[in-house]
């Protein structure tokens, strides 16, 4: 999802399970889905448990477009 104006998102209907969550300023659209992608930022998300009927409240950093352009280049 995208964030508003004030950095806010609501995400709905994710099933209960365990997560791992990323937040980056921009990246090229797909890129969330690709493993080897992720790989490179598994230190700059932050791991969740999402249980049945949760509301959570989350602060995540998001990671500069100067980092995810870097790896986008190589």
């Amino acid at each position: 999802t995208t964030t508003d104006q004030n950095g806010n998102c609501a995400l709905q209907g994710i099933r209960p399970g365990s997560y791992h969550i990323f937040a980056w300023e921009e990246i090229v659209p797909g890129e969330e889905r690709d493993p080897s992608f992720l790989g490179n930022f598994k230190d700059s998300g932050r791991e969740v448990q999402v249980a049945p009927r949760a509301t959570l409240n989350l602060q995540i950093n998001a990671v500069p477009t100067s980092q995810t352009q870097a790896v986008e280049t190589e």
